[in-house]
Formats: structure tokens, C-alpha cells, sequence
């Protein structure tokens, strides 16, 4: 998991869920800077733990980069995300992202549970540490399980394209052209209402 320590990146639930995964026989790797509180009770597991969580607070974008290549799936149980930009960094690299079903990682990432064979990563829906580990248990299984379904998982993560030339720009000049070709289209334009001015008087402009 990497981020800002923050209630909203939901890292108090990946420290609510830290001892189910260390059961399960996961590794940690969490690297985000800001309030040392949320990371607490990981921070003693890690101390613990050396073996299996690695816990760096601070800022890094390299040392990110090269965890977001490294590892084999990206937490990001965010409470709310307008959009977030770690998900899709994930896929690319190659890394299935476990994101939590709301915002932009609703928008971005395709849960293979409920899309067999459609899916990009793995997500759930209740702000929860037992809601983030269903999800990682989920997500492990078809880790562990390999072959084609997880090949074809992280194919299609790593095709997915976000790209604003190619993608998103493109729809939206669409857009901008209908809505110019449907008012043109009108006899007569709509005249907006005259603005008036300090004296309560029309300025005149429509």
C-alpha cells in the first residue's frame, strides 16, 4: 500500500487486517507519509514481524515506483476517492489493484469476482478491515491458483488505457461537438437573460 497516512486512504483498515493476511501468509510492503497515528498498531506488528511487514514512513516517488513494479497486488481501500491515480499506476506495472468499490476506483478498476474473465483487480464495498481482507483472500486464491485466469487478470490491467489523447480528450471534443451541432441546429438561438447592473439597471449583454 503507498499513500498519504490519511483516514481517507483507509490505512487504519489495512492495520485492522494486518494479522488475518500475516495468517493467510501474506507480506506486507506499506510506504506513505503523514499521520503516524493511522500505523500505529501496524508499526508494532512490524517490529514483530520484520519478516513479513515493511513499513517506511515517509515520501519516496522512486523507491514507490519501484514497489508498485515489485510487488504482486496494490491496496488502496480508500473511504472516498474522486479519482485516484495509484490504482492505475498498479496496472500498469502489472500489479492488481484491491480497491474499495467507490469514486474513481469504482470508475477504474473491474472486479474479477463479480466479472470472471472481464476483471482488473479485485474490490469491495464496506469500509471494513473483514470487508479488505474477504477482498485479499479473494485476491490471493487467484494469485496462488496462477495459469491463465491470472495471466489474462494482469493482461488486461496492463492494456487498460487512461491516456487523455487517446481516451478520455477524445470523448469529450465529441461531446462539445454534438452539443455545438444541436444548437446550430436551432432556428433561433436562446438569448440569455440581461445582466443587470450596481444601479439595477440591464447592462445590456446577453
Amino acid at each position: 500500500m503507498i499513500g498519504r497516512l490519511d483516514p481517507q486512504k483507509g490505512f487504519d483498515l489495512l492495520t485492522g487486517a494486518a494479522k488475518g493476511l500475516l495468517s493467510r501468509g501474506a507480506r506486507l510492503v506499506v510506504l506513505g507519509s503523514g499521520d503516524a497515528r493511522l500505523v500505529g498498531a501496524l508499526r508494532v506488528l512490524a517490529e514483530l514481524r520484520p519478516d513479513a511487514i515493511a513499513l517506511i514512513e515517509r515520501f519516496d516517488r522512486a523507491l514507490a515506483r519501484k514497489i508498485y513494479a515489485g510487488i504482486d497486488l496494490f491496496v488502496m481501500p480508500s473511504r472516498f476517492e474522486p479519482c485516484g491515480q495509484g490504482q492505475m499506476i498498479a496496472l500498469r506495472y502489472g500489479s492488481p489493484p484491491i480497491v474499495r468499490r467507490t469514486g474513481g476506483l469504482r470508475d477504474t478498476v473491474v472486479d474479477e469476482i463479480s466479472a470472471p474473465g472481464r476483471g482488473t483487480g479485485f474490490a469491495f464495498d464496506d469500509a471494513t478491515p473483514d470487508a479488505l481482507f474477504g477482498a485479499c483472500d479473494a485476491a490471493i486464491t487467484a494469485y496462488e491458483t496462477g495459469g491463465a485466469a491470472w495471466n489474462g487478470l494482469v493482461s488486461r490491467g496492463m492494456a487498460v488505457d487512461f491516456d487523455w489523447t487517446t481516451g478520455s480528450a477524445p470523448r469529450y471534443v465529441e461531446a462539445f461537438e454534438r452539443a455545438v451541432a444541436i444548437r446550430r441546429g436551432r432556428k433561433t438561438l436562446p438569448t440569455r437573460p440581461a445582466a443587470a447592473g450596481k444601479n439595477g439597471r440591464s447592462s445590456g449583454r446577453t
